[in-house]
């Protein structure tokens, strides 16, 4: 998945990660730039994430419907923060693709 196949993405530059994570205080979104991982054979252990945020994950109960609400991004302080595969509930992955051009925008 990290490589692009499941996506069939053939080139990017940065992945960027979000991810639901059940911990000790709650349901955490850890959102940031995978930079390694480490799997066991087929089975993936932890991620490794740069420039890191995080925000709760909230149900809100309104007239009886539930919704879930992210909250405000707080900064992880640190160069790398890992988070273990066993609490993670749910990845998303978006691959990247830096260019090497500016482009102008012409004002009409």
């Amino acid at each position: 998945m990290f490589n692009g196949y499941e996506s069939e993405i053939k080139t990017f530059d940065l992945l960027l990660i979000d991810a639901v994570v059940d911990t000790k205080d709650g349901t955490m979104i850890y959102s940031g730039f995978l930079v390694n991982y480490i799997c066991n054979g087929e089975e993936l252990d932890r991620i490794y994430l740069r420039n890191a945020v995080r925000r709760e994950f909230k149900t809100i109960n309104h007239s009886s419907i539930l919704s879930n609400k992210p909250g405000i991004p707080v900064s992880i302080r640190g160069e790398t923060f890992s988070i273990p595969y066993k609490g993670i509930i749910n990845l998303n992955c978006k691959f990247l693709e830096l260019h090497d051009t500016i482009e102008t925008i012409e004002s009409f």
